[in-house]
């Protein structure tokens, strides 16, 4: 919407309902200051999603409103434009901007910026900022003396005393003692379980092996040991 046709909006009536449609925040921002000037305030904005929004203006009777109308009236019927060349921005909508002073009053007015005032100056953080000693750079805490007496002896290892010279050191004992047995011409070996072409074969079967086994080797065999399973 452009300005003209914004300002025949705003014909004195006690509320005004604009839909600008899809506009921006510069022509919002337009359309409240041209508001403003003509003596209304801004109630709502409503958001129609795809249609844009809704914005609802009142009609501002206080004294100072007043008074605004009539100059922007004053203004428009000598061919001005609606809005002054510079105006001081709404209240409630004000610009992030710093405030602009006037120089020269014989000249021209010419705009210029505040001057910002200097930041204090900081002093710079070190990069290498000295820490306070770990606990290991400490001064070791005093121990108590040492006995004077001398140490018992360390006791000798255990396994040196089952250890003998002529058994190859890098076996254990009992793969020395296994391999020897086996070596020997009294015991021929395990004896093979029979091939049982049925698929398998019975406890008892299995326990006359191992008996047969068993004293092949010379180990002690009960005399019961065969006739349990029966």
């Amino acid at each position: 919407m452009k300005d003209e046709e914004i300002r025949s909006r705003f014909d004195g009536r006690g509320r005004v309902e604009l839909l600008p449609g899809r506009t921006t925040a510069a022509q919002q921002h337009r359309t409240e200051e041209i508001a403003h000037a003509l003596g209304y305030r801004l109630l709502a904005v409503h958001n129609l999603g795809f249609a844009g929004m809704r914005l609802d203006f009142e009609r501002d009777d206080t004294p100072v409103a007043r008074r605004r109308n009539e100059l922007t009236i004053a203004r428009l019927r000598a061919g001005g434009p609606v809005l002054p060349a510079w105006s001081r921005p709404h209240p409630r909508h004000r610009l992030r901007r710093r405030p602009l002073r006037r120089v020269g009053a014989d000249s021209p007015a010419v705009l210029r910026r505040c001057p910002r005032r200097p930041h204090p100056r900081l002093r710079p953080d070190r990069a290498f900022r000295p820490r306070p000693p770990s606990r290991r750079c400490r001064r070791p805490r005093p121990r108590s003396p040492r006995p004077r007496w001398p140490r018992p002896l360390r006791a000798s290892r255990p396994g040196r005393a089952f250890h003998r010279p002529d058994w190859p050191c890098h076996m254990p004992i009992a793969v020395v003692a296994r391999r020897s047995r086996v070596r020997s011409p009294d015991h021929p070996g395990p004896t093979p379980l029979p091939f049982l072409p049925s698929g398998g074969a019975s406890r008892a079967q299995l326990l006359c092996a191992a008996s047969a086994d068993m004293q092949g080797t010379g180990m002690p065999v009960r005399p019961d040991s065969t006739t349990e399973a029966f």
